[in-house]
């Protein structure tokens, strides 16, 4: 597993004269010689032969070709954060989290899972094979984030937390787990926790309702997914390979620029809807154990669901695929 800020460092190396940030898109137009114009909420423009809407959940580029957003929130929020990994952290850690990725699912509309990720024993690349970048390191930690149903984590509320009162806030919802987890949780980086809505696009119905031409969208601008199954930075990396790979056919006359596009969302509609449903499904999981958390059913649930007990590996699926 590589991390977001060491995978954006790697793919902007030697880039710094063409990557232009804190650039906000607000709208774009065709050109009669078939280019495309962006228009930035600073006034300033650009022009290209494509035009690639990776702005992630509820897009304005992919809303402005399909009319609508693609995504809308699905009754579910989370709160992530890293715990760095110390001597004490380290002895703190559920050995089944050893093996690989868990999800801990408990009563009144909660779960968390945990990762471990440490790469210290070695850079995030080979140098031998990739001499040109410079080796990235990260320091070691534990990956965390509580999900639950939006009565249990507010929008509003979340959202407007700091990252000390998200930390509050996980402990709060997760009182009565075992002491080490709530331990992990509260010794997390507070400069690291997020609160977040989770969104998904509907996966039965056409991701990229556009005609095919110089101007489309990849990753969650077009196959939104909530995190818990793992697959959205790497169904977006996927993205980029197959529209890359057209691109540069295109480019090399062997194809046009409304064939390249035309052919990687054909090749899209073929894996991204799967993700989706993939990345539902612990969500759904979820509102069963929700439907538990009832008077009557309370003492029932807790003989065959603590928080110690259900955990579910996701290692025969997310080994490998998951991205911090």
């Amino acid at each position: 597993m590589i991390g977001r800020v060491p995978l954006r460092t790697l793919l902007t190396h030697g880039l710094d004269d063409q990557v232009r940030f804190g650039a906000e898109y607000v709208s774009h137009e065709v050109l009669s010689d078939g280019r495309i114009t962006a228009h930035f909420a600073d006034g300033s423009t650009d022009t290209a032969d494509v035009l690639v809407g990776a702005d992630g959940t509820r897009s304005r580029v992919a809303a402005s070709l399909a009319g609508r957003d693609l995504a809308g929130p699905i009754g579910f929020g989370g709160i992530a954060a890293r715990t760095p990994l110390t001597d004490r952290t380290r002895a703190l850690l559920p050995t089944i989290v050893g093996d690989g990725p868990v999800l801990s699912l408990g009563l009144a509309g909660a779960s968390v899972f945990m990762q471990v990720h440490d790469p210290s024993g070695g850079p995030a690349i080979d140098p031998a094979s990739c001499t040109t970048v410079p080796a990235i390191t990260e320091a070691p930690s534990l990956v965390w984030g509580l999900s639950a149903t939006e009565k249990v984590l507010p929008p509003a509320t979340v959202q407007a937390m700091t990252g000390p009162e998200l930390i509050e806030f996980t402990l709060s919802t997760v009182r009565g787990w075992p002491p080490a987890v709530l331990e992990l949780i509260a010794a997390a980086d507070p400069g690291s926790a997020a609160g977040f809505r989770f969104y998904a696009a509907d996966p039965d119905a056409d991701l990229t309702p556009w005609p095919a031409g110089p101007v489309t969208a990849l990753g969650d601008a077009v196959h939104a997914m909530p995190p818990t199954g793992g697959r959205a930075a790497a169904t977006a990396i996927i993205d980029a390979d197959h529209l890359a790979r057209e691109l540069f056919a295109a480019r090399d006359g062997h194809s046009t620029i409304a064939l390249a596009t035309h052919r990687f969302h054909r090749e899209m509609a073929g894996y991204a809807p799967a993700a989706i449903r993939f990345s539902m499904l612990p969500l759904r999981w979820l509102s069963r154990v929700d439907r538990l958390d009832r008077p009557g059913l309370r003492g029932l649930a807790e003989l065959g669901l603590s928080a110690a007990s259900a955990v579910h590996h996701f290692n025969s699926s997310l080994n490998g695929r998951a991205a911090a």
